[in-house]
């Protein structure tokens, strides 16, 4: 008997890709692979990669290079994920590897790594649907990741993400609901839903207020699940009547991670980003109005193009006014072909 061949899959970024890499196994394991703990134990490695800035990007290439210099006569090696759906550095991909698969691509991980190993092609399983693919990780921790869309159509100045990712897809309903009973029934008590813009889920299904809608569902379809947490949340009026809902619901925790980016009416318009900040203003305090234990998480971009230094003041004065519980700060990174390299403004 011959033993079925392993895969390892180095996973990095965000929580989407982990997703996606969580989707990779799945597929694998149905075709009768098996997943190996450590590279060196493969015969597939795969690579998820990220490509939202230089310093991810530079990991990705190190991590494939390293992968590539280490790999045994037979060990095929792919680069899948984010970096490879950038053109301008696709080419930046070390050569050597045996197949590069882009994000929008994942789903195929099953024919393409057949198809290297001389096998035939075999038809897609029940629930593959593209990015959106329904299905059931190998491993049910006490925490998982449900990605419910993917993409933007949003045009930040400074992102990437719509040249990677493509418009907003978002995951039907029941779908959703479908992985989430079965995490839950396999011991599952936190599921953290994601998306590049997760609070316009369900606009490209017609779906009128689709967040608010679907967590009413899942908190009525999945009665045992203990903690529903969001991330992502685009700074929207959209997010009033989403807090409205969260308020009405135990098991929806009181936790915001709602991106603002700056402060500053100017900046934010120069980044193509919601600039009223009375209306951010209002988020917030509608939040913790309704939730008065609410944990708020932000992010933000600092040394944009133009950026002075009373802008930053801006900025420092409104962290240091809304006192948020957790603040993630990033130095501006310029990335080839977003409107930000652009702009005509003084460093």
């Amino acid at each position: 008997m011959v033993d079925a061949p392993a895969f390892h899959i180095l996973t990095l970024g965000c929580s989407k890709n982990r997703v996606d890499s969580d989707g990779m196994d799945h597929l694998l394991r149905a075709r009768g692979m098996t997943a190996a703990e450590r590279p060196e134990d493969a015969r597939v490695v795969i690579v998820n990669t990220c490509g939202f800035l230089g310093a991810a990007r530079d990991e990705s290439v190190a991590a494939i290079s390293d992968l590539l210099d280490r790999r045994q006569d037979d060990q095929l090696v792919i680069a899948a994920g984010c970096m490879p759906a950038l053109g301008n550095y696709r080419d930046d991909i070390p050569s050597g590897v045996d197949r590069v698969l882009t994000t929008r691509e994942w789903h195929q991980i099953g024919n393409v790594v057949g198809g290297l190993l001389g096998e035939a092609p075999r038809p897609e399983i029940a629930g593959c649907e593209g990015m959106l693919t329904t299905f059931s990780p190998a491993q049910a921790g006490p925490s998982a990741y449900v990605k419910i869309a993917d993409g933007c159509d949003h045009a930040c100045a400074f992102c990437t993400i719509p040249s990677i990712k493509g418009k907003q897809m978002s995951k039907r309903p029941l779908h959703v609901l479908q992985e989430i009973v079965d995490l839950v029934s396999r011991g599952t008590r936190e599921i953290v839903l994601v998306a590049q813009d997760t609070i316009r889920y369900g606009a490209d299904l017609g779906i009128k207020h689709g967040l608010p809608s679907l967590l009413d569902q899942i908190v009525q379809g999945v009665p045992d699940l203990p903690w529903l947490r969001l991330l992502y949340i685009y700074p929207s009026p959209l997010t009033l009547r989403m807090v409205d809902v969260m308020a009405e619901h135990d098991a929806l925790l009181p936790y915001l991670d709602m991106p603002i980016q700056h402060a500053d009416p100017t900046v934010l318009r120069n980044m193509n980003r919601p600039s009223d900040i009375a209306m951010t203003r209002r988020l917030i305090d509608h939040a913790r109005s309704k939730m008065p234990d609410i944990v708020m998480r932000t992010t933000l971009i600092v040394g944009y193009p133009g950026e002075t230094d009373g802008q930053f003041r801006t900025l420092l004065d409104f962290v240091q006014e809304q006192e948020f519980d957790h603040v993630g700060v990033f130095t501006y990174s310029p990335e080839p072909g977003t409107k930000a390299v652009t702009l005509d403004l003084p460093a």
